[in-house]
């Protein structure tokens, strides 16, 4: 096994949980999803597939309530409502030769499972130890695509879907590590999933890259996910019915070839993005200001920009990793000036900038004396930037330059920024972009290079 390069991972929980969680995942959403009996009627009521709920207990008294004879017959799996990381979760298999309910070879009866049941209400699976309920849930049996890949549990498809696109996806498989779960934490594989194609590419297992399954010795990589069209489609389904902007949506296949829900996930993991040696900050950015409108154009947005499958091969051109520093060659867009710098290289900036001495040395001296004379560098009052950015906007000189401007707000105030059409050379790489013009004489570096203009590197966050 070799361990994982870590570079290419561009988004940390911070990121996740500041730039997206707390901006497009509200309060109502989350706990729509936190209750997994809620968000299953939800898709029921929305017919979208989903396993079958048996039996819900609310409270101790259904527990003398709970009908037993329409279960015996049946293997079921015993679920918290608001449990996580798969805590609290049993699946029990029916026995016709013993009459009774089996968990690998100990035997469940009534009294053991009630007692289960009672832990469940007394929130001992649920985060905070808060009071919960339980359900009994269809026990799914995998499709036959999956049974070869695990010899045990129920493995799952996790996609990632923010904007009604589907930027990631992965498969989690089960080992005897896990003890049947597909938990990555609790030893379950992550196998990467090229979005446009359903083909698995790499596998980790506790952050190992590894070429097959150490339970099954199958290899994993080149395996074409069955129904992989309708994985996608559920999984657009689900964000949407689930009113979460960033989701990440667990579905199954079971062995009648039904595409069903298990959940969605309002916090999903990040090692995800160690599966697809990828990283979901830039795909994030590319479909953050796209207007989806359909489940079949989130689809056809997925196949366009994340596909990497070509033919029967994954394409194998490299990114470049990028250090924190860069030594960097910016260039006018006519290419008659240049400046080599060094410049800071950071995702938790949607756009790069440039210092006003670098502004100047580009070309753009009579731009710059504008900003300057005009306070722009400046926090000003909102109406004050409002004007600053009409009086600019109305510069037909600048404007047919391809310069542009746009009003930014903070909290002790605003101001307007510039935005210049240069090229950046990185690592040989050219980049047509625009960057805005801001005071650097403060800092150390007179550049940054921003998330918009990362997407053909990794980046070491070291």
């Amino acid at each position: 096994m070799s361990k994982v390069p870590l570079p290419q991972i561009i988004m940390g929980m911070n990121t996740r949980n500041s730039r997206l969680i707390k901006v497009v995942n509200y309060q109502f959403a989350i706990n729509r999803v936190n209750s997994k009996i809620r968000f299953k009627s939800l898709l029921m009521k929305n017919d979208v597939a989903t396993p079958e709920i048996y039996d819900i207990v609310s409270n101790f008294r259904d527990l003398s309530e709970i009908p037993w004879e329409k279960l015996e017959e049946k293997s079921f799996v015993i679920k918290p409502d608001r449990g996580y990381g798969g805590h609290g979760i049993i699946v029990l298999n029916w026995s016709k030769k013993r009459r009774i309910w089996m968990k690998g070879s100990r035997e469940y009866t009534r009294e053991n499972i009630a007692r289960h049941l009672r832990d469940i209400l007394d929130g001992q699976y649920s985060k905070g130890y808060l009071p919960d309920r339980a359900f009994f849930e269809e026990r799914i049996k995998p499709h036959q695509f999956f049974r070869q890949l695990s010899n045990s549990g129920l493995p799952d498809i996790r996609v990632i879907v923010y904007n009604s696109v589907p930027i990631m996806a992965m498969l989690r498989l089960p080992t005897v590590e896990s003890g049947g779960r597909s938990n990555l934490h609790a030893g379950g594989l992550g196998v990467g999933i090229d979005i446009g194609s359903g083909i698995t590419t790499l596998t980790i297992h506790n952050s190992n890259l590894i070429a097959q399954h150490p339970d099954t010795s199958m290899r994993l990589a080149d395996l074409k996910v069955p129904k992989w069209n309708q994985v996608l489609q559920i999984a657009i389904e689900a964000q949407r019915i689930s009113g979460l902007g960033y989701s990440g949506v667990d579905i199954v296949i079971d062995s009648k070839g039904r595409v069903l829900i298990l959940e969605a996930n309002a916090r999903p993991g990040l090692d995800i993005q160690i599966a697809n040696l990828a990283g979901l900050n830039e795909r994030v950015s590319r479909v953050r200001n796209l207007k989806v409108r359909s489940v079949e154009h989130g689809m056809r947005v997925a196949n366009e920009l994340f596909s990497e499958y070509d033919g029967m091969k994954i394409k194998t051109t490299k990114k470049p990793v990028l250090k924190r520093i860069e030594k960097i060659i910016i260039r006018s867009i006519d290419g008659k000036k240049s400046l080599h710098v060094k410049a800071k290289v950071d995702t938790g900036a949607d756009s790069s900038s440039i210092g006003i001495t670098a502004a100047r040395r580009l070309g753009f001296s009579k731009l710059v004396n504008v900003l300057q004379s005009k306070g722009m560098f400046h926090i000003l009052k909102i109406s004050d930037a409002r004007q600053r950015l009409k009086e600019v906007e109305a510069e037909k000189s600048f404007t047919k330059l391809g310069i542009k401007f746009k009003a930014v707000k903070s909290a002790s105030g605003g101001t307007v920024r510039a935005y210049v059409p240069v090229k950046i050379q990185i690592h040989r790489r050219e980049i047509e972009t625009q960057v805005s013009i801001v005071n650097r004489s403060h800092l150390a570096y007179s550049a940054i290079i921003g998330a918009v203009d990362l997407g053909s590197f990794y980046i070491n966050p070291v």
